[in-house]
Protein backbone atom coordinates (compact mmCIF):
# COMPACT_ATOMS: atom_id res chain seq x y z
CA UNK A 1 0.00 0.00 0.00
CA UNK A 2 0.75 3.90 -0.30
CA UNK A 3 3.05 5.00 2.52
CA UNK A 4 1.34 5.70 5.59
CA UNK A 5 1.81 9.65 6.45
CA UNK A 6 0.05 9.23 10.72
CA UNK A 7 -0.57 13.41 10.37
CA UNK A 8 -2.26 13.32 7.35
CA UNK A 9 -4.78 10.05 8.20
CA UNK A 10 -5.39 11.79 11.82
CA UNK A 11 -6.25 15.09 10.32
CA UNK A 12 -8.38 13.54 8.08
CA UNK A 13 -10.59 11.81 10.28
CA UNK A 14 -10.26 15.01 12.66
CA UNK A 15 -13.57 16.43 11.72
CA UNK A 16 -16.69 14.51 11.58
CA UNK A 17 -18.23 16.09 8.93
CA UNK A 18 -15.59 15.60 6.19
CA UNK A 19 -15.50 11.78 7.51
CA UNK A 20 -17.69 10.57 4.88
CA UNK A 21 -15.02 12.35 1.55
CA UNK A 22 -12.25 9.86 3.97
CA UNK A 23 -10.72 7.92 0.85
CA UNK A 24 -10.39 3.85 1.45
CA UNK A 25 -8.86 2.08 -1.42
CA UNK A 26 -10.75 -1.16 -0.91
CA UNK A 27 -13.29 0.34 1.05
CA UNK A 28 -15.98 -2.06 1.83
CA UNK A 29 -19.56 -1.03 0.87
CA UNK A 30 -21.80 -1.53 4.30
CA UNK A 31 -24.83 -0.61 2.28
CA UNK A 32 -24.82 -3.65 -0.32
CA UNK A 33 -23.29 -6.47 2.28
CA UNK A 34 -25.51 -8.17 4.40
CA UNK A 35 -24.30 -9.46 8.03
CA UNK A 36 -22.54 -12.63 6.95
CA UNK A 37 -20.36 -10.76 4.26
CA UNK A 38 -19.67 -8.06 6.61
CA UNK A 39 -18.41 -10.49 9.33
CA UNK A 40 -16.46 -12.76 7.07
CA UNK A 41 -14.40 -9.70 6.03
CA UNK A 42 -13.70 -8.55 9.31
CA UNK A 43 -13.19 -12.15 10.85
CA UNK A 44 -10.57 -12.66 7.52
CA UNK A 45 -8.35 -9.78 8.58
CA UNK A 46 -8.78 -10.77 12.11
CA UNK A 47 -7.49 -13.75 11.33
CA UNK A 48 -4.52 -12.07 9.68
CA UNK A 49 -3.55 -9.52 12.13
CA UNK A 50 -3.76 -13.16 14.85
CA UNK A 51 -0.84 -14.90 12.92
CA UNK A 52 1.31 -11.95 12.83
CA UNK A 53 0.38 -8.66 13.79
CA UNK A 54 2.41 -6.77 11.04
CA UNK A 55 -0.18 -7.88 8.36
CA UNK A 56 -2.23 -4.86 9.34
CA UNK A 57 0.31 -2.86 6.76
CA UNK A 58 -1.22 -4.73 3.86
CA UNK A 59 -3.68 -2.59 2.27
CA UNK A 60 -6.37 -4.99 2.35
CA UNK A 61 -6.31 -5.83 5.63
CA UNK A 62 -6.53 -2.44 6.84
CA UNK A 63 -8.55 -1.26 5.00
CA UNK A 64 -10.72 -3.56 6.22
CA UNK A 65 -11.01 -2.11 9.72
CA UNK A 66 -11.07 1.89 8.46
CA UNK A 67 -13.85 0.77 6.94
CA UNK A 68 -15.77 -0.85 9.45
CA UNK A 69 -14.31 2.33 11.82
CA UNK A 70 -15.96 4.80 9.20
CA UNK A 71 -19.49 3.45 8.83
CA UNK A 72 -19.62 2.14 13.08
CA UNK A 73 -23.13 3.70 13.11
CA UNK A 74 -23.87 0.22 11.06
CA UNK A 75 -22.09 -1.89 12.80
CA UNK A 76 -23.47 -4.45 15.58
CA UNK A 77 -22.29 -4.87 18.82
CA UNK A 78 -21.14 -8.14 17.67
CA UNK A 79 -18.65 -7.08 14.95
CA UNK A 80 -17.78 -3.54 17.36
CA UNK A 81 -16.21 -6.20 20.15
CA UNK A 82 -14.32 -8.41 17.65
CA UNK A 83 -13.00 -5.02 15.90
CA UNK A 84 -11.87 -3.93 18.92
CA UNK A 85 -10.38 -6.80 20.55
CA UNK A 86 -8.61 -7.86 17.75
CA UNK A 87 -6.70 -4.14 17.10
CA UNK A 88 -5.59 -4.44 21.14
CA UNK A 89 -4.49 -7.75 20.47
CA UNK A 90 -2.67 -7.05 18.30
CA UNK A 91 -1.04 -4.12 19.64
CA UNK A 92 -0.06 -5.58 22.14
CA UNK A 93 1.58 -8.10 20.30
CA UNK A 94 3.44 -5.50 17.94
CA UNK A 95 4.87 -4.17 21.28
CA UNK A 96 5.71 -7.43 21.99
CA UNK A 97 8.00 -8.06 18.76
CA UNK A 98 9.25 -4.81 19.06
CA UNK A 99 10.80 -4.77 22.67
CA UNK A 100 12.16 -8.26 22.03
CA UNK A 101 13.74 -7.19 18.60
CA UNK A 102 15.46 -4.06 20.41
CA UNK A 103 16.12 -5.96 23.11
CA UNK A 104 18.10 -8.85 20.91
CA UNK A 105 19.70 -5.75 19.12
CA UNK A 106 20.82 -4.02 21.70
CA UNK A 107 22.54 -7.58 23.13
CA UNK A 108 24.61 -8.65 20.64
CA UNK A 109 25.71 -4.97 19.45
CA UNK A 110 24.15 -4.70 16.96
CA UNK A 111 24.16 -0.52 16.02
CA UNK A 112 21.64 -1.15 13.08
CA UNK A 113 18.38 -0.09 13.86
CA UNK A 114 16.43 -1.50 10.91
CA UNK A 115 15.74 -4.94 13.29
CA UNK A 116 13.10 -2.38 15.41
CA UNK A 117 12.34 0.32 13.02
CA UNK A 118 10.93 -1.67 10.74
CA UNK A 119 7.75 -2.34 13.06
CA UNK A 120 7.06 2.01 12.76
CA UNK A 121 4.49 1.59 10.33
CA UNK A 122 2.45 -1.15 12.39
CA UNK A 123 2.92 0.72 15.20
CA UNK A 124 1.44 3.92 13.62
CA UNK A 125 -1.58 2.10 11.81
CA UNK A 126 -2.84 0.52 15.30
CA UNK A 127 -2.07 3.61 17.30
CA UNK A 128 -4.79 5.29 14.42
CA UNK A 129 -7.23 2.86 14.39
CA UNK A 130 -7.18 2.51 18.13
CA UNK A 131 -7.44 6.79 18.12
CA UNK A 132 -10.05 6.55 15.73
CA UNK A 133 -12.38 3.91 17.77
CA UNK A 134 -12.24 6.32 20.51
CA UNK A 135 -13.68 9.06 18.59
CA UNK A 136 -16.12 6.90 17.41
CA UNK A 137 -16.85 5.28 20.57
CA UNK A 138 -17.80 8.51 22.01
CA UNK A 139 -20.00 10.00 19.37
CA UNK A 140 -22.19 7.05 19.77
CA UNK A 141 -22.17 7.08 23.49
CA UNK A 142 -23.35 10.88 23.05
CA UNK A 143 -25.54 10.25 19.84
CA UNK A 144 -27.32 7.73 22.29
CA UNK A 145 -27.57 10.59 25.30
CA UNK A 146 -25.94 7.30 27.06
CA UNK A 147 -22.23 8.33 27.56
CA UNK A 148 -20.60 6.13 29.48
CA UNK A 149 -23.54 3.19 29.38
CA UNK A 150 -24.87 1.48 26.64
CA UNK A 151 -24.31 2.54 22.58
CA UNK A 152 -27.81 3.44 20.79
CA UNK A 153 -28.94 1.13 18.04
CA UNK A 154 -27.89 2.13 14.54
CA UNK A 155 -30.35 3.26 11.93
CA UNK A 156 -31.31 1.03 9.30
CA UNK A 157 -30.16 0.90 5.83
CA UNK A 158 -31.19 0.33 2.29
CA UNK A 159 -31.83 -3.47 1.66
CA UNK A 160 -29.16 -5.34 0.03
CA UNK A 161 -27.97 -7.33 -2.79
CA UNK A 162 -31.01 -8.72 -4.63
CA UNK A 163 -33.51 -6.74 -2.46
CA UNK A 164 -32.57 -8.86 0.80
CA UNK A 165 -32.85 -6.44 4.13
CA UNK A 166 -29.24 -5.99 4.66
CA UNK A 167 -29.01 -7.61 8.12
CA UNK A 168 -25.15 -6.58 8.36
CA UNK A 169 -26.12 -5.34 12.05
CA UNK A 170 -29.16 -4.35 12.10
CA UNK A 171 -30.16 -7.38 14.89
CA UNK A 172 -28.30 -5.36 17.76
CA UNK A 173 -27.48 -7.08 21.43
CA UNK A 174 -27.66 -3.86 23.26
CA UNK A 175 -25.65 -5.51 26.12
CA UNK A 176 -22.26 -4.11 24.58
CA UNK A 177 -20.93 -1.18 26.67
CA UNK A 178 -18.43 1.24 25.71
CA UNK A 179 -17.51 2.27 29.35
CA UNK A 180 -16.61 -1.58 30.32
CA UNK A 181 -14.07 -1.46 27.18
CA UNK A 182 -11.91 1.31 27.75
CA UNK A 183 -9.66 -0.30 30.43
CA UNK A 184 -8.63 -2.25 28.32
CA UNK A 185 -8.16 0.19 25.42
CA UNK A 186 -6.28 2.83 28.07
CA UNK A 187 -4.00 -0.66 29.20
CA UNK A 188 -2.99 -1.24 25.22
CA UNK A 189 -2.03 2.59 24.79
CA UNK A 190 -0.42 2.74 28.04
CA UNK A 191 1.84 -0.65 27.30
CA UNK A 192 2.58 0.85 23.70
CA UNK A 193 3.61 4.31 25.55
CA UNK A 194 6.60 1.77 27.36
CA UNK A 195 8.19 1.58 24.23
CA UNK A 196 12.10 3.72 23.88
CA UNK A 197 10.08 5.85 21.04
CA UNK A 198 13.11 7.51 20.69
CA UNK A 199 15.00 4.94 19.06
CA UNK A 200 12.05 3.62 16.75
CA UNK A 201 10.90 7.63 15.52
CA UNK A 202 13.64 9.56 14.71
CA UNK A 203 11.88 13.02 14.23
CA UNK A 204 10.63 14.65 16.88
CA UNK A 205 7.46 15.33 14.85
CA UNK A 206 6.90 12.10 14.16
CA UNK A 207 7.52 10.46 17.74
CA UNK A 208 5.01 13.17 19.10
CA UNK A 209 2.04 12.38 16.19
CA UNK A 210 2.56 8.71 17.13
CA UNK A 211 2.10 9.77 20.94
CA UNK A 212 -0.33 12.27 20.52
CA UNK A 213 -2.65 9.54 19.37
CA UNK A 214 -2.22 7.90 22.97
CA UNK A 215 -2.92 11.16 24.64
CA UNK A 216 -5.24 12.86 22.59
CA UNK A 217 -7.65 9.80 23.28
CA UNK A 218 -6.97 9.79 26.80
CA UNK A 219 -7.96 13.36 26.69
CA UNK A 220 -11.07 12.77 24.70
CA UNK A 221 -12.03 9.91 27.28
CA UNK A 222 -11.61 12.43 30.20
CA UNK A 223 -13.62 15.05 29.21
CA UNK A 224 -16.92 12.70 29.66
CA UNK A 225 -17.96 12.88 33.88
CA UNK A 226 -19.14 9.48 33.78
CA UNK A 227 -15.83 8.26 32.88
CA UNK A 228 -13.86 10.49 35.18
CA UNK A 229 -15.93 8.47 38.12
CA UNK A 230 -14.43 5.29 37.23
CA UNK A 231 -11.35 4.30 38.97
CA UNK A 232 -9.84 2.22 37.08
CA UNK A 233 -10.68 4.64 33.83
CA UNK A 234 -9.49 7.59 35.86
CA UNK A 235 -6.43 5.42 36.67
CA UNK A 236 -5.46 4.89 32.86
CA UNK A 237 -5.82 8.32 31.59
CA UNK A 238 -3.03 8.69 34.20
CA UNK A 239 -0.80 6.93 33.24
CA UNK A 240 -0.75 7.31 29.82
CA UNK A 241 -0.74 11.53 30.00
CA UNK A 242 1.92 11.42 32.98
CA UNK A 243 4.13 8.60 31.09
CA UNK A 244 3.82 10.47 27.69
CA UNK A 245 5.31 13.75 29.63
CA UNK A 246 7.99 12.02 31.31
CA UNK A 247 9.53 9.78 28.84
CA UNK A 248 8.19 11.37 25.13
CA UNK A 249 8.35 14.97 25.61
CA UNK A 250 4.65 15.77 25.75
CA UNK A 251 5.13 18.64 28.78
CA UNK A 252 3.86 21.41 26.50
CA UNK A 253 1.08 19.39 24.99
CA UNK A 254 -0.08 18.14 28.63
CA UNK A 255 0.50 22.23 30.18
CA UNK A 256 -1.65 23.32 26.71
CA UNK A 257 -4.80 20.65 27.11
CA UNK A 258 -4.61 21.08 30.93
CA UNK A 259 -5.00 24.45 30.76
CA UNK A 260 -8.34 24.17 28.24
CA UNK A 261 -9.85 21.49 30.53
CA UNK A 262 -9.43 23.76 33.57
CA UNK A 263 -11.57 26.96 30.91
CA UNK A 264 -14.27 24.09 29.84
CA UNK A 265 -14.76 20.93 32.07
CA UNK A 266 -15.10 21.74 35.42
CA UNK A 267 -15.34 17.85 36.31
CA UNK A 268 -11.16 17.84 35.54
CA UNK A 269 -10.50 20.19 38.21
CA UNK A 270 -10.05 17.61 40.48
CA UNK A 271 -8.60 15.00 38.41
CA UNK A 272 -5.72 17.12 36.43
CA UNK A 273 -4.88 18.28 40.45
CA UNK A 274 -4.18 14.22 41.27
CA UNK A 275 -2.50 13.71 38.06
CA UNK A 276 -0.30 16.42 38.64
CA UNK A 277 0.63 15.20 41.98
CA UNK A 278 1.00 11.90 40.98
CA UNK A 279 3.27 12.90 38.18
CA UNK A 280 5.73 14.93 41.40
CA UNK A 281 5.17 12.31 43.31
CA UNK A 282 5.81 9.05 41.56
CA UNK A 283 7.89 10.36 38.86
CA UNK A 284 9.57 13.52 39.84
CA UNK A 285 8.49 15.96 37.42
CA UNK A 286 7.47 18.95 39.12
CA UNK A 287 7.79 21.67 36.03
CA UNK A 288 4.60 20.83 34.87
CA UNK A 289 2.58 21.56 37.96
CA UNK A 290 4.78 25.04 38.22
CA UNK A 291 3.20 26.40 34.75
CA UNK A 292 0.01 25.08 35.30
CA UNK A 293 -0.03 27.03 38.74
CA UNK A 294 0.97 29.98 37.26
CA UNK A 295 -1.72 29.74 34.90
CA UNK A 296 -4.47 29.12 37.36
CA UNK A 297 -2.97 32.35 39.83
CA UNK A 298 -3.19 34.49 36.39
CA UNK A 299 -6.40 33.23 35.12
CA UNK A 300 -7.85 34.18 38.95
CA UNK A 301 -6.41 37.55 38.80
CA UNK A 302 -8.06 38.19 35.10
CA UNK A 303 -11.17 36.77 36.34
CA UNK A 304 -11.07 39.34 39.06
CA UNK A 305 -10.67 42.36 36.73
CA UNK A 306 -13.01 41.49 34.55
Amino acid sequence: MPHFNLQEEILAISNPIDLPLYSISNELDLESLDAKEVDQALESAVESVAQSSEAIVTAEVFDVYRSLLKHADKLNDVAINKMLDSITSALHQEVDQTTRDMEAAASSGDSDPTAYTQHKEALEMYAFLLLWFVQSAEKLARNSGKEGETRAAPRATKAGRGGKAAKNNRTLDTNWTWANHIPIVLAAMHKALRLKTERIWTTTQERETFVNCFTRAAYQISETEAHMKKAEIKQGIYKIITVAVKFHGHAFGAQTQIMQNLTYFEHLAEPMAEMLNILEKEFDHTSLTDEILRYVILFNKLRNIF
